[in-house]
């Protein structure tokens, strides 16, 4: 069963070769054995030495059980995986894809379910599901002297990228760490901070100077538009005096002539300019929301 939290820390563990107390195989066999899978084949000699948690009291226990406690309030697999999808039924966010729905009948979720738990508690951490997280992760619990509370699972900036994500903090602050139009994009110091506002002043830059290049070229196709609307009554000035009659009074309304030139097929050099207006247009409006984002 992979997907057990305790294998959870187990794996971290082992991959970056960690020598960190919690680390300790005896301290990840308490995890597993004392409250989560007591009954395991493979908890049978830790359950005969130390006991399982419901029956452990601080005298009855053997040295080793006492200085490689279970981690306080450390969640169980079924806990750990009903707290995940709970946090992602209630809010879709960054995490949430590493643990698919299980299976009806299923025991709990086949995925990471502590790192996980971790992740959406790191980003949301006063969710009413992570008070177990908060528990788990405090620096004054009973086994904060095996300093879990600084380890990948609790504190920031501690472990993989994937592991910190950006708290969703909805209001002003003064933070680095935050996600800046793509979820890999999040200056996580004081130098990437500074290249992401250079950055986002040359897209503003761009963003201008499309949008007065486009104004320009809006303006100066109206004036070549009414230039030749000019010329065009000028040359039938007459005719339409004659159609229209003696006394000068229009028989079509100001409405019913631009129906007449909105039917008109487009020209060559029209087609031209809407495809420009179009693409000016298309990469404006995404700028402007990237940089209201």
């Amino acid at each position: 069963m992979p997907f057990m939290p305790g294998c959870s820390l187990y794996s971290s563990c082992k991959k970056a070769s960690k020598t960190d107390q919690w680390c300790t195989p005896f301290s990840v066999l308490a995890d597993i054995c004392s409250v989560d899978m007591p009954m395991m084949k493979d908890c049978k000699n830790y359950v005969s030495l130390c006991g399982a948690a419901a029956n452990q009291t601080t005298a009855s226990r053997p040295s080793i059980c006492k200085s490689a406690p279970m981690l306080t309030s450390f969640p169980t697999t079924k806990n750990a995986s009903a707290l995940v999808l709970d946090i992602c039924a209630e809010m879709d966010m960054a995490g949430c894809e590493r643990c698919e729905k299980p299976a009806p009948g299923a025991y709990a979720a086949n995925c990471d379910t502590l790192g996980t738990y971790a992740i959406l508690c790191k980003a949301m951490p006063d969710m009413s599901q992570c008070a177990t997280w908060k528990s788990m992760c405090s620096a004054s619990s009973e086994t904060s002297a095996l300093g879990f509370h600084s380890s990948e699972y609790c504190a920031a900036g501690v472990g993989s990228p994937e592991m910190n994500p950006p708290a969703m903090r909805m209001f002003f602050h003064t933070g680095f760490a935050d996600y800046v139009l793509f979820e890999t994009w999040v200056p996580r110091n004081l130098g990437q901070y500074v290249g992401t506002w250079f950055a986002l002043f040359f897209l503003t830059l761009l963003f201008q100077t499309i949008s007065t290049y486009r104004t320009c070229l809006e303006g100066r196709w109206a004036e070549e538009e009414a230039a030749e609307n000019e010329d065009s009554t000028k040359s039938d000035s007459s005719v339409r005096l004659t159609s229209l009659g003696g006394d000068g009074k229009h028989r079509s309304s100001i409405f019913m002539h631009w129906i007449m030139l909105w039917r008109q097929p487009w020209s060559l050099k029209e087609v031209k300019q809407n495809v420009i207006r179009a693409v000016l247009t298309f990469v404006e409006t995404t700028l402007g929301y990237a940089l209201m984002l």
